[in-house]
């Protein structure tokens, strides 16, 4: 696929968007130094600024690089309604060391965006470290549950029914998540240790 996308844009040396393109191929591999050198030249190239402030921001965050929090910023007054632009300015301010900006970050990604476990899971570690440990364990048991971790999300939502004040909003959809979660996390285990038992049983000599 990158051997593609290289060739389409080496035939074409002066097309934007054909080197927008291969960064994002590049970004979508892991490949973040090489995507940084194709986004760059086509921002070079007069790419759209938003297209560009979005993608090659994101890939600065991941590299640490300081040019990601302006860029980003840059980018959110113009599209603030864009959760993973949020949840990657979180990012970037946290790298500088701005917890209190990381996490309001985080929360207004959350609030966009529920399903965002990376931030639920983010904005958590935040909220613990701050001394809002039921916050922080509400938050990363959502992270745990949008992942499929149900027995992690379970663990999280019980310690946060211990620490959350009783009847507010949070503490009661604890609960209830409680709830919905033991019987799933009860029948995986059970069918988990039926899975070990037949395995034994195989291993056993006939």
């Amino acid at each position: 696929m990158i051997a593609s996308y290289r060739h389409e844009a080496d035939q074409k040396p002066k097309d934007a968007n054909r080197e927008f393109l291969l960064g994002r191929v590049y970004e979508t591999v892991g490949q973040y130094d090489a995507a940084r050198r194709a986004l760059e030249r086509a921002r070079d190239l007069g790419d759209p600024a938003e297209r560009i402030d979005r993608t090659l921001g994101g890939v600065y965050v991941v590299l640490r690089d300081k040019q990601a929090q302006p860029m980003l910023e840059r980018y959110l007054v113009k599209n603030p309604d864009d959760a993973e632009a949020h949840l990657n300015l979180g990012k970037a301010l946290a790298t500088a060391g701005d917890e209190e900006g990381a996490l309001r970050e985080y929360q207004r990604a959350t609030t966009l965006e529920p399903t965002l476990d990376e931030a639920q899971r983010l904005g958590g570690v935040l909220l613990g470290r701050k001394g809002n440990e039921g916050d922080g364990y509400y938050h990363l048991a959502l992270a745990s549950r949008e992942r499929g971790d149900l027995g992690q999300a379970l663990l999280q939502f019980e310690r946060a029914t211990h620490l959350l004040d009783l009847g507010s909003s949070r503490y009661e959809e604890s609960v209830r998540a409680i709830a919905e979660l033991r019987p799933l996390v009860t029948e995986l285990q059970r069918e988990r240790a039926e899975a070990e038992r037949e395995k034994e049983r195989r291993r056993r000599p006939q």
